[in-house]
């Protein structure tokens, strides 16, 4: 559901608020979406996500699992 919320969010108009919000909602949810090909296939084509906003949510994910 992740990448619904996503595109609410990318719809926002004011910028610098929809980085805010689609950033914290790929930060507070990666564990659904980052080894999901299509998922982020679908955030990144579809959506029209940039794809350093991926990156750095996928970077703070794995800070936390280091297993």
């Amino acid at each position: 559901m992740v990448e619904w919320a996503v595109y609410v969010a990318m719809h926002i108009e004011h910028g610098p608020t929809r980085r805010k919000v689609v950033s914290s909602t790929l930060h507070q949810r990666c564990a659904d979406w980052c080894d999901d090909a299509a998922k982020t296939d679908f955030l990144r084509r579809r959506l029209g996500v940039p794809e350093p906003w991926l990156d750095e949510a996928r970077a703070h994910w794995a800070g936390y699992n280091l297993w």
